[in-house]
């Protein structure tokens, strides 16, 4: 009977782990959804800030409008299409407008749990990859963001996802290859960085599935058929319209940049480590599937790798933004690794600790710019509203840096878009809304002033008794140009501290 009870004592501690690790999971399934929820909806309503506004601009024209629009721009078509249904059907609050991106970060990560549950033939493994999916910051930050980042998320996950499907697994029926054409059809007119997603495949190709690269090549020239026939000859403008001139060239520090912007910047070496250390807990165990595991981390190395050698040549890295290209396939190998060798206990804690420390942040960051960290005080509405406030009908409201796209929106909203005069300067920033040029050099300071002259004769000529309301900055070296010719026309009245994105202060003149 002893022995008996002592054997039945030690098979009980034996399953007490496996029990405890079925609780632990159970409930967290439920957990990541409602911090999803979370994710997508606290914080949703916060001001617009300039892309998100420019965005809203561009897809708010005709269709011939948005083409005409971005090719002074730096973007591709396709989300401005979407957005543009969007708003005709859900209208232009800030609520309204995001949704769009929150449902983009759901279905990219929906997409990745049924990769690894169908790649890894393993719902656990689909769960882990998606879980890592879902507490990326960039992609939560992206999914509050009225921009085209978690839809270039969604594609990437979704080709990579088919490409796995059909270079590793050998799937060569005709609806997967049918699918993987169209989507990577679709992110090739998204944004230029869909392309380094099939580079990356390409060299995942070469070097594990060489007997098979004719035809992948054959598909990704399927792929880009549409875009060389749709787009081919706005590309040419957009390469020669200097709307990528802001940009940094490359320096190293962009590498760590590509990684430590997928969880949490600087908190994402602690995301890491702990990564680290659950995967080589058993390290006896072989990686789930390691010639795909191989496919993977090819497919995400070369898609950074590429852009970031090509910065160095012309600037096209952004931090936070563009990379995230390349989380779906960091999430899938990710997710199968800890699948794989984590011990269940540990690895549901971990989960628990991330979505948690998550959680935390992103509700304390609710109310701050994701782009400026800015507070609503200092946003483009808050200045919109004082502007309501202070000037009258007919008044002229002047923009001298990259301000315009979202006032206006602000002010379409209030029903007052046609309160104000509005000036531009300098000029070219009211054809490409989205970004300026700050440079003053011996060729552009002339053509600068006598602008700021005709900018000033005219506002000089307006009515008695109306105001003149600048936006002041933020490149001084170009605003001044204006502010000297609007005090040798006008009289000056007062400088109001008011910081925002674009500008230092607004300036008030009078007649």
């Amino acid at each position: 009977m002893l022995s008996t009870g002592s054997s039945s004592r030690a098979a009980r501690a034996s399953t007490l782990p496996d029990s405890v690790s079925d609780r632990l999971e159970a409930l967290l399934f439920p957990s990541a959804a409602a911090a999803m929820l979370v994710f997508i909806f606290v914080g949703i309503g916060r001001s617009l800030w300039l892309d998100e506004a420019n965005s809203v601009s561009i897809a708010s024209g005709s269709f011939f409008g948005i083409f005409e629009r971005l090719k002074a721009d730096n973007n591709f078509p396709v989300y401005y299409v979407l957005l543009h249904f969007w708003v005709r059907l859900f209208g232009e609050s800030e609520p309204a407008l995001r949704l769009l991106s929150g449902l983009a970060y759901l279905a990219g990560t929906i997409t990745v749990y049924w990769g690894g549950r169908t790649l890894f033939r393993d719902k656990r493994t689909g769960l882990s990859a998606a879980f890592c999916y879902l507490v990326s910051t960039q992609a939560i930050r992206q999914a509050q963001n009225v921009r085209m980042y978690t839809l270039l998320g969604l594609l990437s996950a979704l080709s990579t996802v088919f490409f796995c499907r059909i270079f590793e697994k050998e799937d060569d029926s005709q609806r997967p290859w049918m699918w993987y054409v169209a989507v990577n059809a679709v992110g090739a007119l998204t944004h230029l960085w869909f392309a380094f997603v099939l580079v990356g495949q390409c060299a995942a190709v070469i070097i594990w599935r060489r007997r098979r690269l004719r035809a992948f090549l054959a598909a990704s020239a399927a792929s880009y058929l549409p875009f060389l026939v749709l787009w081919s000859p706005a590309l040419y403008a957009q390469l020669h319209n200097g709307a990528t001139g802001w940009m940094p060239r490359f320096e190293p520090v962009f590498v760590a940049h590509a990684f430590m912007d997928y969880y949490g910047g600087p908190y994402a070496l602690a995301f890491y480590a702990a990564c680290g250390v659950l995967i080589f807990y058993n390290r006896g165990q072989k990686p789930a599937d390691a010639t795909l595991a191989r496919l993977l981390i090819s497919c995400f190395g070369v898609s950074l790798a590429l852009p970031l050698a090509i910065s160095a040549v012309k600037p096209i890295f952004w931090p936070g933004r563009y990379t995230i290209i390349g989380l779906a396939p960091l999430a899938l190998w990710l997710g199968a690794a800890l699948a794989r060798s984590a011990p269940r206990p540990a690895l549901a804690i971990f989960c628990y600790l991330t979505l948690a420390t998550v959680l935390v942040a992103h509700i304390w960051q609710r109310d701050v710019n994701s782009e400026s960290g800015l507070p609503e005080s200092n946003s483009d509405k808050a200045a919109t509203g004082l502007l309501l406030q202070l000037g009258k009908p007919g008044d002229a409201l002047v923009f001298t840096s990259l301000s315009r796209a979202t006032l206006d929106y602000y002010l379409r909203r209030a029903g007052a878009q046609s309160r104000f005069l509005e000036i531009g300067f300098p000029s070219e920033n009211s054809v490409h809304l989205g970004w300026g040029d700050t440079k003053v050099d011996d060729r552009r300071l002339p053509l600068l002033k006598a602008e700021a002259e005709d900018d000033a004769s005219r506002l000089a000529g307006m009515a008695r008794g109306t105001r003149v309301w600048v936006l002041y900055g933020a490149s001084l070296a170009v605003s001044s140009i204006l502010r000297d010719a609007l005090n040798r026309r006008l009289k000056f009245e007062r400088e109001i501290p008011l910081t925002g994105p674009y500008y230092l202060q607004v300036l008030e003149f009078s007649h």
